[in-house]
């Protein structure tokens, strides 16, 4: 499932504190300028490499398949995960041409001057990673509600059931399938695509349950309604 193996998104302060105690500690193993100078480049490289790690993390949304697409856009909205990414982005290529501007800085100087210039880089990587904290966030939050959705394997028969809210579809998956869906007596109970598998005549099928549909215009269908349509429109055999 595309978005299943996702990895928790750090907080911009957590990457800070990652990078620049790692930097300490290789300060503390050397001398002179030549500390500073190994200061700059692990932090640099620390925020970096792991900033371009949560960017790559996300998977291609041009080639994912068009029902998880449709998915992630009610959810979460495309474009709005794409801008964060983006953002990282930057910020990655950003942090990485700050640690070498200032190393490129220590050529020619004194200890007092060289740790000036560290801190003077340090500020300004803290200050482009604490600028897209948000994006962070919006990241991590989108990361919780994607990666719980179901693996639906495109190459077995699916049939989806679909319908009027609170008439049966859940216990009915339930009771023919080995998914175990709430159930109760109030409309909308289901609130997102739900998958249970059959075995008949050596054959494996899967039965999707939807969330509840009324029959109204798609302009006037909620979210929760949406992804049923998604459902019948892409994965239904």
């Amino acid at each position: 499932m595309e978005f299943e193996s996702l990895p928790t998104t750090p907080t911009s302060e957590e990457l800070l504190d990652k990078a620049f105690s790692k930097a300490a500690r290789v300060g503390k193993a050397q001398y002179g300028v030549q500390a500073q100078r190994s200061m700059l480049r692990t932090s640099s490289n620390i925020l970096s490499d792991n900033l371009e790690h949560i960017v790559q993390s996300w998977p291609d949304f041009d080639s994912i398949s068009p029902f998880y697409y449709d998915l992630a856009d009610i959810l979460v909205e495309v474009d709005t995960l794409r801008k964060s990414l983006g953002k990282i982005q930057w910020a990655s290529i950003k942090t990485k041409d700050i640690g070498r501007e200032h190393q490129s800085s220590l050529i020619g100087t004194n200890l007092e001057q060289a740790r000036a210039i560290r801190r003077q880089a340090f500020a300004r990587m803290a200050s482009v990673v604490r600028g897209v904290s948000s994006e962070l966030i919006t990241l991590s939050e989108a990361r919780d509600s994607l990666r719980h959705l179901p693996t639906i394997d495109p190459d077995i028969p699916t049939v989806v059931v679909a319908g009027y809210p609170n008439v049966g579809k859940s216990s009915f998956v339930n009771v023919t399938t080995n998914a175990r869906n709430e159930i109760a007596s109030y409309p909308f109970t289901t609130r997102g695509v739900l998958v249970g598998h059959i075995e008949q005549n050596r054959i494996r099928y899967q039965l999707i349950d939807t969330p509840g549909l009324l029959d109204r215009s798609m302009s006037d269908r909620n979210d929760i309604e949406k992804q049923a349509i998604s459902a019948l429109r892409y994965v239904a055999d």
